[in-house]
């Protein structure tokens, strides 16, 4: 009986580890519906998991882009609407300061229309 290498192993089993009459046996049954699934099934499985992968990667990754420009947009608007509040709030601050000093005025005023009108009858 020849001493076979393990390169003329490699070559009768193709390199998997089976040998020539294994592959041959599984290329038969690969027909069958109980059958063990080629390694070219399984590369072809793992090929098309990675591109569908790939595919809703990309997706999610151009959905956060659109989200992230969003968040930006939304952000400048926040910042913008703060500092128009702070506008606001010193605005209002101003005139309610204005309004105490012409009520005081008006009340004086009125006062003082009134002691000259008693002064003049």
């Amino acid at each position: 009986m020849p001493i076979k290498s393990k390169k003329n192993k490699n070559m009768e089993t193709g390199g998997a580890g089976l040998t020539t009459a294994d592959h041959n046996a599984n290329e038969r049954s690969s027909g069958a519906s109980t059958s063990t699934p080629s390694i070219q099934d399984v590369m072809d499985a793992i090929t098309s998991l990675n591109t569908t992968f790939g595919q809703r990667f990309d997706a999610i990754t151009q959905t956060l882009t659109q989200v992230k420009g969003s968040l930006t947009d939304i952000t400048d608007r926040l910042s913008e609407t703060v500092q128009a509040m702070g506008a606001r709030e010193t605005q209002i601050a101003s005139l309610e300061t204005r309004y105490m000093e012409l009520a005081a005025e008006c009340k004086r005023l009125r006062e003082k229309t009134a002691d000259l009108e008693s002064r003049s009858r």
